[in-house]
């Protein structure tokens, strides 16, 4: 039988690991929306989206984006932004050619960079050059 101490113990064991699983959660939920509104961007962009050679509108190339996210998901628990543009939004799984962005007025990017700079800029933390 657990002494006093021992009790108490266990209940903050209990209690530190039912916040970090909490923590967690809201770690996922918060990159859930930052993927969400990372696709959300270019879906709503005048960019078209470049796959394996060939150019997509903003929609489509969203719509492409959203799929292989939920393929990732099904073997990863958890994506972060840096995980969505480095697994889902940089290069086609298939091929491995680099995805690009072209945007009017403005020279055609790595899907990464642009993707990159997004959500530098989404979380503040962009740098100006």
């Amino acid at each position: 039988m657990p002494t006093h101490s021992g009790h108490r113990l266990t209940l903050t064991l209990v209690s530190i690991l039912w916040s970090c699983h909490a923590l967690g959660a809201a770690s996922a939920d918060e990159s859930r929306r930052e993927i969400d509104q990372l696709i959300a961007y270019l879906e709503t962009s005048e960019c078209e989206f470049n796959r394996n050679g060939e150019w997509h509108d903003s929609r489509d190339a969203g719509k492409h984006l959203r799929r292989k996210r939920k393929h990732i998901e099904r073997e990863v628990e958890s994506l972060s932004g840096e995980d969505f543009i480095a697994e889902a939004a940089s290069k086609s799984s298939m091929t491995g050619q680099p995805y690009q962005v072209r945007c009017p007025g403005k020279p055609v990017e790595s899907s990464a960079d642009w993707f990159g700079a997004e959500l530098q800029r989404m979380r503040g933390t962009a740098t100006s050059d």
